[in-house]
């Protein structure tokens, strides 16, 4: 009998997801985007809390922090969303277009090189890393040629992007539409 082997591991009951807003009409359509996904989810129960409102001590109790078209990030927050990730926690960014200042420094804080630009010209999503692990379980087939959507614009990084994010979305000319980056 020495060759059975025993292990247990935890299993989370549910994930608990934060998703941070300030008062925009943007934050809040946001929020009202990822909550309509969660709704009717029974493993993830999620809570919606203004940044201004927000109790930095509970966000460890999550597993997953969204912040959604936040225009205004204090440096304390940004710290401690950086020590999150640093911890597991993961931390999915939604910009908002209206202070690039903030949103650098937020970039910075997880070592993703700054936007330069937005890029307001149309742009069809033309490829996806089906292999990505990122999307297991998401689709349930890879497509020839799917039919993706389109956005009205785009943030453009610095040239000098890190070698260690990975594109998994991507537009036409070849620009990031969504990457993850390892932290």
């Amino acid at each position: 009998h020495d060759n059975n082997w025993y292990i247990s591991y935890f299993v989370e009951p549910n994930l608990k997801a934060l998703i941070i807003t300030d008062n925009s009409a943007e934050s809040k359509e946001g929020a009202s985007y990822l909550s309509a996904v969660f709704g009717n989810d029974n493993f993830v129960h999620h809570d919606v809390v203004n940044s201004q409102n927000l109790q930095i001590s509970q966000l460890t109790s999550y597993n997953t922090i969204f912040v959604v078209n936040t225009a205004e990030l204090s440096s304390g927050l940004i710290s401690e969303l950086a020590d999150a990730a640093a911890s597991g926690l993961s931390i999915v960014f939604f910009p908002a277009e209206r202070n690039l200042q903030t949103l650098n420094s937020m970039l910075a804080a997880f070592n993703v090189s700054p936007v330069i630009a937005l890029d307001t010209t149309t742009q069809k999503i033309s490829g996806i890393d089906f292999d990505n692990p990122f999307f297991s379980g998401v689709f349930r087939k890879k497509e020839e040629n799917p039919v993706l959507p389109s956005t009205r614009g785009h943030f453009q990084f610095s040239a000098n992007r890190l070698q260690n994010d990975t594109r998994l979305l991507w537009f036409q000319n070849n620009d990031a539409a969504l990457t993850m980056q390892p932290y």
